[in-house]
């Protein structure tokens, strides 16, 4: 026979479960952030009063912080699209955490219940909390942890991708902040002044079918519900001022937060609430909120095409489990001018009033400028530890090659290196020849790494030589030496 007190139970739970419970932002009066210490005692108290709410620790930072991950979920419902929200990768990036707890708070108070009769969450708000305790962009160990999505060295992002690996989320959000005050814009008498920016992958790999809905359907639909709640809405753009500078959708590089995910055929998506000029606390009110409402449109989409969106990204996934030697993926691309201008919304800078600027130096458009076939496999000789260690941090499945007397093996002879500029950024591009090799039964010191898995579109992006995106990139790793022999190497075809 049950005690009183286990007939009690219940009630009061649900009792505590609409209790008001303000995250410390909001107990301030919007006066103070949150720190690391308030926050991950606030997530404690969630987790006491919501019985779908449970927290746990991610990882450790740099400097021994503990990064929380807040697992959303009702397990009475089943095949629910799995959803990742990460926030405040940059440390100087504060509305996120704060929007993320806004959010955390009202499922706590069971306003967003019926979200997880379709949805399953992980939620992190704060990825980099030591620097965000020092208002500091980067982590303790001063990387950028939003451009080290490719060779993953630092512990907040190998853990993120780790917990990616074992979920297998098919929809993430990765929540950062913009600054729209720089001089040059400053200087041309006007500046961006939108809310919320939603940024679609846009590397040409990622699947059509993704990308439809995204740009379709997901962009319109999250402007109009943020429009209605009085925050203002833009498809994410960057560069400027306008014929000045040109202006495009963000970067093409699979590195970061979005893409990383996205290249995996993710239903993968940024965000990006407007800073403020003191970017550690000016009008952090309005940020907060307005990261609130993005978030929750974009779990609001989530939850109204959940099984669309869950049945398009299995369906994309399996193409990559089931990729052939032959397929073309696009290396190296560049953004051009489109048919049409930009019609841009601005604020002047003198008078605070709205103006329509019509953008001409305008490029939405990403042309391809080389593309490769897929091998059958990648072979990376057993000696190259740190591409070997990238490889092992990525999750890219490896096995021993045995080399059998039918294989066609090539390999990428570098005649010369050569740096490009691509997406405003300097790039280390070399000029290679294909050659056949014929000594197969001498690369039995090599891992093969074919290209039927998950990873099918990750791999020649990382690893062929002429990638704008590769590991080539990287200098400290030395793979590309003049009048040498590319280290990985290509099996064509087994027969």
């Amino acid at each position: 026979m049950k005690s009183f007190l286990q007939l009690l139970l219940p009630f009061l739970f649900i009792n505590l479960s609409g209790q008001d419970i303000p995250t410390p932002l909001k107990e301030s009066g919007y006066t103070k952030l949150s720190s690391y210490l308030q926050i991950n005692e606030y997530l404690g108290k969630l987790e006491e009063i919501n019985k779908y709410i449970s927290v746990s620790t991610l990882t450790k930072s740099v400097e021994g912080r503990e990064i929380k991950k807040v697992t959303v979920t009702n397990p009475s419902q089943s095949e629910k699209l799995k959803v990742l929200v990460f926030a405040q990768q940059h440390g100087n990036e504060q509305s996120g955490k704060e929007g993320s707890l806004l959010v955390l708070e009202e499922f706590a108070t069971g306003k967003l219940d019926y979200l997880l009769d379709s949805l399953e969450l992980i939620i992190i708000p704060q990825l980099n909390p030591d620097g965000s305790e020092k208002n500091n962009r980067r982590n303790g160990n001063e990387m950028d942890l939003n451009r080290n999505h490719m060779v993953l060295t630092e512990p907040e992002v190998v853990a993120l991708h780790s917990l990616f690996n074992e979920y297998k989320p098919h929809a993430t959000l990765d929540v950062h902040e913009y600054f729209p005050y720089s001089n040059s814009w400053y200087k041309f008498g006007y500046y961006k002044d939108f809310d919320e920016q939603f940024g679609v992958v846009t590397n040409p790999a990622v699947s059509k079918e993704i990308k439809k809905i995204a740009e379709n359907l997901f962009l319109p639909t999250v402007e109009k519900e943020l429009t209605e709640k009085g925050f203002s809405f833009h498809n994410y753009i960057v560069g400027g001022p306008p014929d000045r500078e040109r202006i495009r959708h963000s970067t093409v590089d699979i590195n970061d937060g979005r893409q990383s995910f996205g290249i995996q055929n993710t239903f993968s998506v940024i965000l990006e609430g407007k800073n403020g000029k003191d970017v550690y606390s000016e009008n952090i009110e309005r940020r907060a909120k307005g990261q609130a409402e993005a978030i929750k449109a974009f779990l609001s989409f989530c939850y109204n095409n959940a099984t669309m969106l869950r049945e398009t990204v299995i369906k994309e996934r399996e193409k990559l489990i089931n990729s052939e030697a032959g397929e073309m993926i696009a290396v190296r691309m560049e953004h051009v001018e489109g048919s049409s201008p930009l019609l841009l919304k601005l604020k002047s800078v003198y008078s605070g009033d709205d103006t329509i600027i019509t953008v001409k130096n305008y490029h939405p458009i990403i042309k391809k400028l080389i593309e490769v076939e897929k091998p059958e496999a990648y072979l990376i000789n057993k000696s190259q530890t740190e591409l070997i260690g990238i490889m092992e941090r990525n999750f890219v499945y490896m096995e021993n090659y045995n080399p059998s007397a039918g294989d066609i093996v090539s390999r990428y002879k570098v005649k010369n290196v050569d740096t490009l500029e691509i997406e405003e950024t300097p790039v280390t591009v070399p000029l290679v020849e294909v050659e056949m090799v014929e000594a197969i039964d001498e690369l039995s010191g090599f891992y093969l790494i074919p290209v039927a898995q998950l990873k099918s579109n990750f791999l020649p992006l990382a690893l062929e030589p002429q990638s704008q995106c590769g590991l080539v990139t990287y200098e400290n790793l030395e793979l590309l030496k003049e009048n040498s022999y590319y280290p990985v190497l290509r099996l064509e075809r087994r027969k």
